[in-house]
């Protein structure tokens, strides 16, 4: 590790990695904060901080799911079409489209039981 990197890491305090945006995700995944109020030495033996940990540990990292998308994504536009100009070309349609439509959305569109 970079010595930049390991100095900037050993001299942060715990509200360096700490916002309003930590309360709301304590708050929405219904984490019990009890623990916050004891020393972090102690936290691994704490009942709540131990059922966040195994509820943190079970959510799926972003990163590894916007990876899986823009795989997708590029194995579905080789299918279309194998030739750059004409993928550019299709992407400046679907970019013209939805700029000249604005809201149209796969919701918006009829289902098979309601045009029967």
């Amino acid at each position: 590790m970079p010595f930049a990197v390991r100095y900037c890491i050993h001299s942060a305090t715990a509200s360096d990695f700490a916002s309003e945006g930590s309360k709301l995700l304590f708050e929405r995944l219904k984490f019990k904060t009890s623990f916050l109020s004891t020393e972090p030495e102690i936290w691994p033996g704490d009942e709540d901080f131990k059922a966040g940990v195994t509820v943190v540990g079970g959510l799926r990292i972003t990163n590894d799911t916007a990876k899986r998308g823009i795989a997708l994504i590029h194995a579905f536009n080789t299918k279309i079409t194998k030739s750059e100009d004409q993928r550019q070309h299709l992407l400046q349609v679907v970019e013209e489209h939805r700029r000249t439509q604005p809201g149209t959305s796969k919701q918006g569109l009829p289902s098979k039981s309601r045009q029967q």
